[in-house]
């Protein structure tokens, strides 16, 4: 049974599409997500064990150019991996979130996986598969107004310091017969 709402914050007040939240440390949460004019931020917060909520307490703007279908995952203690879709390409990565919210105003570093024009990439899910080893799950579509394509998983490597590998692993696409929403992996 679902309880009652204890607390809400609205991180963004124009625009806060496909948010993905993570756990940064304590009572330190942060949310990548699609902001104004479709860029990708990256904002953090606390959540007490009660269930209050904090405000903003650090925001970046990681894509001034556009970050859509945000995921986020830890690496390390304070270094964090986001995937993200810049138009027709996959757009990877790190950047450190202090343990208390600061985010870190440069990348770490960043990796272009997938530049096929066709292949629109959707909402991203992160999985570590083991050690430096990732993986991106997205929902793909040849025409976006026509939400025809399927899904693909990416794998890639990221270590502890942020550092992402020079190119993606492997990829393979579960799905040729059209996923209009993200898988989640």
């Amino acid at each position: 049974d679902i309880g009652l709402v204890l607390a809400s914050l609205e991180f963004d007040t124009s625009s806060g599409f496909s948010p993905d939240i993570v756990h940064v440390a304590g009572a330190v949460f942060a949310v990548a997500y699609e902001g104004a004019l479709s860029d990708g931020f990256l904002k953090t917060f606390t959540i007490a064990e009660d269930g209050t909520l904090s405000a903003v307490l650090d925001t970046v703007e990681f894509d001034t150019t556009q970050g859509q279908g945000c995921a986020i995952i830890k690496v390390a203690a304070t270094v964090f991996l986001l995937a993200y879709s810049r138009g027709a390409t996959i757009e990877l990565q790190s950047r450190t979130i202090s343990a208390d919210g600061v985010i870190g105003v440069a990348a770490l570093d960043t990796l272009q996986i997938d530049a096929n024009t066709t292949n629109v990439p959707g909402q991203m899910s992160l999985i570590n598969i083991s050690g430096d080893v990732f993986a991106v799950a997205h929902s793909t579509s040849t025409d976006v107004g026509a939400g025809v394509g399927g899904g693909v998983v990416r794998t890639f490597t990221c270590d502890s310091l942020g550092a992402i590998g020079a190119a993606q692993i492997d990829s393979l696409a579960f799905d040729t017969l059209g996923t209009t929403e993200g898988p989640t992996i």
